[in-house]
């Protein structure tokens, strides 16, 4: 898991560290603080559920199909805690050094920085971005957004998968809506999308895993956007709505969670056989329902036209 930030937030920083403006030393022991707590709760979990039961043959011929997916929930959890670990000690050095600090009122995007009021930057700053006078600039609200990886309340409540997507590794999901999906604007959305989860699989290396994280994924995004488009989603069945997605977005997490833990190949393909590729196969038949309530909806218009 890495993130990646403009070149200008390393500039801003190595031409003047406000650490001493904010209060970094105490965010600091609070992300250490969030670090050690998700410490213990990841190795309590390991303890008690091995990634390693995924290649013992006495886990496919004692366990019953529901008991082979419901194992991924508990895997699920320690790859969430490992990530957070990672961001947590990771950024607690760039909190502590003060890189990624500004105005709260130029609205810092993560891995991008300042994205509004630019020219409070240069009146706080001085005629430079940044000046050597940092009493000057004790009466600022100061705010580390721009190295916000996570946002926890969209990644687990969602509803959609779109909203978890883009919750998670925020600065790399930025640079990746900035580099590839907005230079295929004169696509439709869905080559946009393609190219972008294409991308993000040569990102990460074209292995199986990845090749079925990035499918299934796009595959489920663009079943969101159908049914949303289908039905209606909004108003009064809103809710109802919303819980459906995010209890079909969990399935979905679950699901592929051994593609977030496991690189053998083999492993992959006995797991997903052992359970007979189940969401696969939901998909595919929400697929067909989608097209079957599109061309369903499209004759009637036609014959209402026609009337």
């Amino acid at each position: 898991m890495d993130s990646y930030y403009r070149w200008a937030v390393f500039n801003d920083h190595f031409r003047n560290s406000l650490s001493s403006i904010g209060d970094c030393r105490t965010l600091t022991e609070q992300k250490l603080k969030k670090a050690f707590l998700s410490c213990i709760a990841y190795f309590l979990l390991r303890m008690k559920y091995s990634p390693t039961v995924y290649n013992n043959e006495k886990f496919y011929e004692d366990y019953a199909v529901d008991i082979r997916y419901l194992y991924n929930i508990p895997q699920l959890l320690m790859y969430y805690l490992q990530c957070q670990i990672i961001n947590l000690l990771c950024t607690s050095v760039a909190v502590e050094s003060g890189f990624g600090l500004y105005p709260a009122k130029c609205q810092p995007i993560p891995g991008y920085g300042p994205s509004t009021n630019l020219n409070l930057m240069k009146s706080a700053y001085g005629n430079e971005v940044f000046s050597d006078s940092p009493d000057a600039l004790i009466h600022y609200e100061f705010s580390f957004g721009m190295l916000k990886c996570y946002d926890n309340e969209k990644l687990i409540f969602g509803p959609k998968m779109k909203n978890t997507i883009s919750s998670w590794d925020m600065p790399t999901r930025y640079w990746f809506f900035t580099n590839i999906y907005k230079r295929f604007s004169k696509s439709n959305a869905e080559v946009r999308s393609a190219s972008s989860f294409l991308v993000w699989t040569i990102w990460n290396g074209p292995f199986l895993s990845q090749i079925i994280i990035s499918t299934t994924l796009w595959v489920y995004m663009q079943l969101e956007s159908e049914y949303s488009e289908l039905y209606n989603t909004s108003g009064a069945m809103k809710l109802p709505w919303d819980i459906g997605f995010s209890i079909m977005r969990v399935f979905c997490l679950i699901y592929l969670t051994p593609c977030f833990i496991l690189n053998n190949s083999a492993t992959l393909l006995k797991y997903y056989g052992s359970i007979f590729w189940v969401y696969h196969v939901i998909l595919v038949v929400l697929t067909v329902g989608a097209v079957v309530m599109h061309k369903t909806r499209t004759n009637k218009i036609v014959h209402t036209s026609t009337l």
